[in-house]
């Protein structure tokens, strides 16, 4: 966490820091060429430099997928207003707010499944090794589809569905704390999103990707095939 925030303290993170978390998360891209934000988070906040002209005039950076780095960015998250850090750095910093609302989509769905995991925090004597949800944490990091759903939806919402939530997804889990960004339509079929739920990934998809803006890999069951 301390390489990634710049050695800053999480109780004051510093707009940078704040930008950093959100970036390393939501996977964020800059709409300007080059903004002076976009060089810093490449100086101190371990965002990744692909290529650069000479000079440095324009370079192109990505946010990488990193889980423990998106851990800790959870982690940095918990006293500050996520949305509220978002605007100000799309308005301030040139950050892309995406073209079709895909952006703001995935942060509500993260920020779900934030109080889902946060909700789920356990003592040290309960915890139980063989349990999937548990992973070794105090904070069970796995959660059902319905624990998610229930937290983007509300009750009255919910009735309203011609199939209750837990006949639809019996034996669902989620695992991901942070989106990557596809830049090919092709990526979001099964051969690459069995590779992402093991990383604790969901996807924003590539532009213009037909039906669709958002995919969350689901493990139905406990074990994870090929």
């Amino acid at each position: 966490m301390a390489k990634l925030l710049d050695g800053q303290c999480v109780q004051e993170l510093k707009s940078s820091g704040r930008l950093a978390c959100l970036a390393v998360r939501l996977s964020l891209e800059f709409r300007d060429t080059n903004p002076p934000q976009e060089f810093l988070q490449v100086e101190k906040h371990m965002r990744i430099c692909l290529a650069a002209t000479a000079g440095l005039n324009s370079m192109r950076t990505i946010s990488p997928s990193e889980p423990l780095l998106a851990e800790g960015a959870y982690i940095a998250m918990a006293d500050w207003s996520a949305a509220e850090a978002l605007l100000q750095h799309i308005d301030d910093s040139s950050v892309s707010a995406g073209d079709q609302g895909e952006l703001i989509a995935a942060l509500i769905v993260l920020l779900a499944r934030d109080d889902v995991v946060r909700s789920q925090e356990k003592s040290p004597e309960m915890l139980d090794d063989t349990e999937l949800r548990n992973d070794g944490m105090f904070t069970g990091r796995v959660v059902t589809v319905v624990q998610l759903l229930r937290a983007l939806f509300t009750k009255q919402e919910q009735t309203n569905w011609p199939l209750s939530l837990e006949e639809a997804f019996k034996g669902g889990y989620v695992w991901f704390n942070h989106f990557i960004r596809a830049e090919d339509n092709d990526v979001i079929n099964q051969e690459y999103l069995w590779r992402l739920i093991s990383r604790g990934a969901a996807v924003i998809c590539a532009n213009n990707q037909r039906g669709v803006d958002i995919v969350i890999p689901i493990l139905f069951g406990e074990a994870l095939w090929k």
